[in-house]
C-alpha cells in the first residue's frame, strides 16, 4: 500500500494540469452547461490513457520496471487514481445535480454508485485495456477508433426481427458490458503481471469478435424468455383467451406499405387477464395461409380489452390466397401492466412529483405556441409505462414506452433525464396514468377461415 500511495502520488504531479481540466468539466456539467457533457468522456478518455502511459506496459525498455515497482501496486495506484479523479467528483455532480432538480439523495443512492460503474466501464476501462497493449499514444488512438467503428455500424445494421427491443435493451446491454469488463479485466491483469503483449493483443481481438457477434446477432427471444422468468408474477398462457371481432370497423393506418404491398388489420379481443391490467405487445409475428413466410406484425390497443393485430402482406401473395378461407397465426409477446397511479399535472409551471416518473411540469404557454409537458427522471429514464389523458376526457393522448431494466441507472454522462410531449388538449390539468410491467409471457394465436379481403384497410399516406 506504501508504494501504491507513492506511485499515486508521483501521477498526481505529472498529471496536475489534465486533472485540472478534467475537474473544470465535471464543475462545468454540474452548472447545467449541456455542451461539456459531450466533452467530459473525452477528458476521461485522454487522462486515462495518459494515466496507464504513465509507466507503459508495452516494449523492453521499461524504466519503471528497474525501480522496481510491484505490478500490483503499480496497478492499485491507476485505479485508486480513476476512483479519486473521476468518479469521486462524478458522484459529487450527481448528488448537486440531482439535489438541484428536487430529488432526494438518500433514495437515489444505489443509482449514483451504479452510475459510476456505468461511466467507468463503458468510458474509462476500454482505453486502459487498450492503453496496455498499445505502443504509445498515436498507435492506441488510431487503433481505438477503427476498432470501435465496427460494433457500432454493425449495431446500427442489426436485425431484430421487428420486434421491440426497447423494454428488452438491457439485456443486450448488460451481456456486453459483462463480456468487456470480464475479458477487460482479464488482459490488464495479465498484462500487468506478465507483459505478453502479444498474448493480451490476441485475447483482446476475441473479445472485441464476441462484442461483435453479441450486438449483431443476439436473438430476441431468448432475451424476451430471460426477461419473462423475471417476471414479478406468473400468467398462464392457456387461461388467456384471443378471439376475432369481424364485426368491429377498423380505422386506417398512417403508414404505407407500398405498392407491392397490402395492410391487413384483424380485430382482436383478449379475455383472461384480470381486472385493471393493460396489455401490450413487444413483438407480434404473423403466419399467413399454409405456405407463406412469416410477417412481423404491429399491435395497437383501442382500450379495455379490444387490441388491433396489422401486418403486411405481398400483393401476389394475396392475390392466390383472396379467394379461398386461410389461416392465419400469431405469435403474440405480450406484456401485463397495471398497478395503476394516476396522479394530476396542473396548469402553469409548478413541479409536482409523479410516481414512477419523477417530476412534471407544464410549461406556460408562450405566445403562439402550444403547452409543453415537461418531466424530469433521475439516473434513468421514466421506469414506468406512461399515458396521458385531459382530466375531463378518457381519451389517451400518448402511450410512453418504457425499459424493463431492474438496474437503478442508465448509462449517460448526466444524471437527468427529461421527457417532454406537446400537449392539444384543453386547458385543464393532465392526468399521468403510470403502471408498472407485471408480466411478459408469449400467446400463440389461430384463427380459421379467415377471408382476407374483408381485412383489407385503407392506408393514409404521410406526407
Amino acid at each position: 500500500m506504501r508504494q501504491a500511495l507513492h506511485i499515486f502520488k508521483k501521477d498526481v504531479r505529472y498529471l496536475w494540469y489534465e486533472i485540472t481540466i478534467m475537474l473544470a468539466c465535471v464543475v462545468l456539467v454540474a452548472c447545467n452547461l449541456w455542451f461539456m457533457l459531450f466533452m467530459l468522456p473525452i477528458a476521461w478518455c485522454c487522462v486515462a490513457a495518459r494515466l496507464i502511459y504513465a509507466e507503459p506496459l508495452v516494449g523492453d525498455r521499461l524504466f519503471w520496471i528497474t525501480r522496481p515497482y510491484e505490478w500490483k501496486s503499480l496497478l492499485a495506484a491507476k485505479a485508486m487514481f480513476i476512483l479519486a479523479f473521476a468518479n469521486l467528483p462524478m458522484i459529487m455532480a450527481d448528488v448537486i445535480i440531482l439535489l438541484r432538480h428536487g430529488f432526494p439523495i438518500f433514495e437515489n443512492l444505489a443509482g449514483v454508485l451504479w452510475h459510476q460503474f456505468l461511466i467507468t466501464s463503458v468510458f474509462v476501462f476500454p482505453v486502459v485495456i487498450f492503453a496496455t497493449i498499445m505502443k504509445g499514444l498515436a498507435q492506441l488512438i488510431w487503433t481505438t477508433f477503427l476498432l470501435l467503428l465496427v460494433p457500432l455500424f454493425l449495431f446500427h445494421r442489426s436485425n431484430t426481427s421487428g420486434a421491440d427491443w426497447q423494454g428488452l435493451d438491457w439485456i443486450r446491454y448488460s451481456l456486453l458490458i459483462a463480456t468487456l469488463v470480464l475479458a477487460g479485466s482479464i488482459v490488464v491483469l495479465r498484462q500487468y503481471e506478465l507483459r505478453r503483449t502479444a498474448m493480451a493483443r490476441v485475447l483482446s481481438l476475441g473479445a472485441l469478435l464476441l462484442i461483435v457477434l453479441e450486438t449483431t446477432y443476439f436473438p430476441w427471444v431468448p432475451a424476451f424468455s430471460a426477461q419473462s422468468w423475471l417476471s414479478k408474477q406468473r400468467i398462464d398462457p392457456d387461461a388467456v383467451h384471443v378471439a376475432i371481432e369481424p364485426d368491429r370497423t377498423m380505422p386506417p393506418l398512417n403508414v404505407w406499405p407500398g405498392p407491392r404491398s397490402l395492410c391487413f388489420q384483424l380485430p382482436l379481443r383478449i379475455t383472461g387477464l384480470g381486472d385493471g391490467v393493460d396489455t401490450r405487445a413487444d413483438a407480434a409475428l404473423v403466419t399467413v395461409g399454409s405456405q407463406a413466410e412469416i410477417v412481423n406484425g404491429s399491435f395497437f390497443s383501442d382500450g379495455a380489452d379490444r387490441f388491433r393485430l396489422a401486418f403486411q402482406l405481398n400483393r401476389s401473395a394475396f392475390e392466390q390466397m383472396k379467394g379461398q378461407p386461410v389461416v392465419v397465426r400469431a405469435s403474440l409477446y405480450l406484456t401485463l401492466l397495471g398497478n395503476p397511479r394516476s396522479t394530476s399535472v396542473p396548469r402553469g409551471e409548478q413541479w409536482t412529483d409523479v410516481p414512477g416518473v419523477g417530476r412534471c411540469t407544464i410549461l406556460a404557454e408562450p405566445p403562439m405556441f402550444v403547452p409543453m409537458l415537461h418531466c424530469l427522471s433521475a439516473l434513468r429514464d421514466s421506469s414506468d409505462s406512461v399515458s396521458l389523458r385531459p382530466a375531463s376526457s378518457n381519451l389517451f393522448v400518448v402511450a410512453r414506452p418504457n425499459s424493463y431494466s431492474p438496474y437503478p441507472a442508465e448509462l449517460g454522462v448526466s444524471p437527468i433525464y427529461q421527457f417532454i410531449h406537446e400537449i392539444t388538449a384543453p386547458s385543464d390539468p393532465l392526468v399521468m396514468v403510470s403502471e408498472e410491467a407485471l408480466a411478459h409471457f408469449r400467446k400463440d394465436a389461430e384463427f380459421r377461415d379467415i377471408s382476407l379481403a374483408n381485412f383489407v384497410v385503407p392506408v393514409a399516406r404521410t406526407h
